[in-house]
């Protein structure tokens, strides 16, 4: 794998802008809207477990 990363060097990347990612993109944020939740009772329809009204899950400290 090294033997594989030490050509990348042998590469002349002079002309390349150092990017943090792959693709040129921007931070895509959205304004924040409000609207209605979702309820208990919907969220809790296909739960596997509910324990008082939250979901149940297992223990997992002793």
């Amino acid at each position: 794998v090294l033997g594989h990363v030490e050509l990348l060097n042998e590469l002349d990347t002079d002309s390349i802008t150092p990017m943090a990612h792959a693709v040129p993109l921007e931070n895509a944020f959205r304004c924040d809207e409000v609207t209605a939740s979702l309820g208990a009772e919907k969220a809790l329809a296909n739960a596997p477990n509910e324990v008082d009204g939250c979901f149940g899950v297992p223990k997992v400290i002793e």
